[in-house]
C-alpha cells in the first residue's frame, strides 16, 4: 500500500551507493513543511542537511547520491530531485551488504502505526561484536549524528529546507473505508544497539 503524502508534507528518499553493488540503498523519512510551497531551493537545502549530517557515518566506499522529495499535493505528489555525489568519511572494513543500523522513530502516541524505523546501510566491522551489538562508543557517535539531523529537520542549525518536524507518513488502504490518519510527529530518533540483517528493507 502506498504512503499518503498529504498537502503540507514531504516524503524523502536518501540514496546511497556502495562499491561493488549495482543497486542503490534507500532510506526514507517524512517531514512537515513550515510554509508551503516547498521549492527546489528547499530541496537543495535539505540535501545539504542530509549530506552534512551523515557523511561522517557513511563508509569511504560508499557515496551519498542525493535525495528524491515527493511533495504532497491534492493530486499526485510533485517530485523533486536534489542530486549529489558525496563520498563517505568513515574508514574501516564495512559489514556485509545485508547489515543495517536500525534507527527507531519515536512518537508520543501509542500503537504500531505511530512507530517507524530508518535503516542506515553498513557500519565498520570493528564496531560490531559477534552478537551484532554496536559498541557503546560507536552507538553514542551515531546517536549524536541522528540527534543533530532531527534538530536540523526541526528548523535548527541554520538550514533553509522549510521543515519543522519529522513525521511518520501512513499508508492508504483501499479495502478500509476509514480515512488515512494524519502524519504522526516524530519526537525523537533512537539508534538501536542491535544491527538489522534484512537487506530488502533498505530498498524501500
Amino acid at each position: 500500500m502506498p504512503k499518503l503524502v498529504p498537502p503540507g508534507f514531504i516524503d524523502v528518499a536518501v540514496k546511497i551507493s556502495r562499491t561493488g553493488d549495482p543497486d542503490l540503498y534507500i532510506t526514507t523519512f517524512g517531514a512537515r513543511i513550515i510554509t508551503p510551497p516547498f521549492t527546489q531551493a528547499n530541496a537543495t537545502a535539505l540535501w545539504g542537511l542530509v549530506r552534512q549530517s551523515f557523511d561522517g557515518i557513511t563508509g569511504t566506499g560508499e557515496v551519498l547520491r542525493g535525495i528524491t522529495v515527493r511533495v504532497g499535493q491534492d493530486g499526485d505528489p510533485l517530485v523533486m530531485e536534489a542530486p549529489g555525489n558525496t563520498a563517505g568519511l568513515s574508514s574501516g572494513t564495512r559489514t556485509p551488504p545485508n547489515t543495517a543500523v536500525i534507527v527507531s522513530k519515536l512518537s508520543s502516541l501509542g500503537g504500531r502505526r505511530n512507530r517507524g524505523r530508518m535503516f542506515w546501510p553498513s557500519i565498520s566491522e570493528g564496531t560490531v561484536d559477534d552478537l551484532g551489538l554496536i559498541t557503546a562508543t560507536t552507538l553514542s557517535a551515531y546517536q549524536l549524528e541522528f540527534d543533530n539531523f532531527l534538530i536540523g529537520l526541526q528548523g535548527g542549525g541554520g538550514f533553509t529546507q522549510n521543515t519543522d518536524q519529522m513525521v511518520i507518513l501512513h499508508s492508504t488502504d483501499p479495502l478500509n473505508p476509514a480515512p488515512t490518519p494524519a502524519p504522526t510527529v516524530v519526537t525523537g530518533l533512537r539508534v538501536e544497539q542491535l544491527v538489522g540483517t534484512q537487506r530488502r528493507r533498505l530498498r524501500r
